[in-house]
């Protein structure tokens, strides 16, 4: 019942995108969806929720499971899709773990060895958005990696990204992104995002100008206003006992 009831509220026709990319006839494709839509709910589409932050203090989400490494996840609030700031965003999680010579994996995977996997990606909705960093480590080096990754993250707010290093993040990210825009699913989920939380369109030439217009003041700006202690999270699933442990490990970095 709550089902049928969420997808009546829902899935009306304001509430509705289509993407279609491809070799197809427009006219027919038209008519085609025309009929399928025809009973679509015409419900006014109901009011958005609004995302309200309060955090005050750093959290710890713990789950103790026997796993051959332990899985964790940092995150921290940052800004909505239609931010000005989210270009900038993209630059910085590029610096943390765009390709392997990336920050967090030449730190995590090849300097300490801590494990096989690390990287960073920004999640960003219609009224918040967030950056969280994702790796997976020995279980006996948790506050190793924990530390390390604290580490990071302060570093890009107590020192510029250098120019080479800056310039190498921005090419990397557009070339991948014009890479993937070679299919017809990339080049609908590029445009569709944006359509479906009622954004301005880009066109992909438009959105690397805006990635190669951030500067490493930029991304120091950002990272002073994310990285902020009250509101690092942590969520952690292996083999450990002693949440209080980590928990003050978290605090006191």
């Amino acid at each position: 019942e709550d089902f049928v009831a969420y997808r009546q509220k829902h899935y009306v026709a304001e509430t509705t995108v289509i993407i279609i990319v491809g070799g197809i006839d427009e006219d027919v494709v038209a008519r085609d969806i025309e009929k399928i839509f025809v009973g679509i709910s015409r419900t006014p589409r109901p009011d958005e929720r609004r995302t309200i932050e309060e955090q005050r203090k750093s959290e710890l989400a713990f789950l103790e499971k026997k796993t051959s490494q332990s899985h964790l996840m940092f995150g921290w609030r940052s800004y909505p899709l239609g931010d000005e700031r989210v270009p900038t965003m993209e630059v910085l999680s590029g610096v943390l773990s765009a390709g392997m010579s990336s920050r967090l994996f030449q730190r995590i995977r090849e300097e300490l060895g801590l494990g096989y996997y690390v990287y960073a990606s920004n999640a960003l909705f219609s009224n918040h958005g967030y950056l969280g960093i994702h790796l997976g480590v020995d279980n006996g080096r948790v506050e190793e990696a924990v530390a390390a990754i604290i580490n990071e993250v302060r570093l890009l707010k107590n020192k510029l990204v250098p120019s080479d290093e800056l310039e190498k993040v921005k090419g990397c990210l557009t070339g991948s992104m014009f890479l993937e825009l070679e299919s017809s699913d990339h080049i609908a989920l590029f445009y569709g995002t944006r359509a479906v939380l009622r954004q301005p369109l880009l066109t992909p030439q438009e959105w690397e100008e805006r990635i190669r217009g951030v500067t490493a003041e930029d991304i120091m700006r950002v990272a002073e206003d994310i990285f902020v202690d009250a509101k690092t999270n942590l969520a952690l699933i292996g083999p450990h006992q002693d949440k209080e442990k980590l928990a003050m490990r978290l605090l006191m970095e």
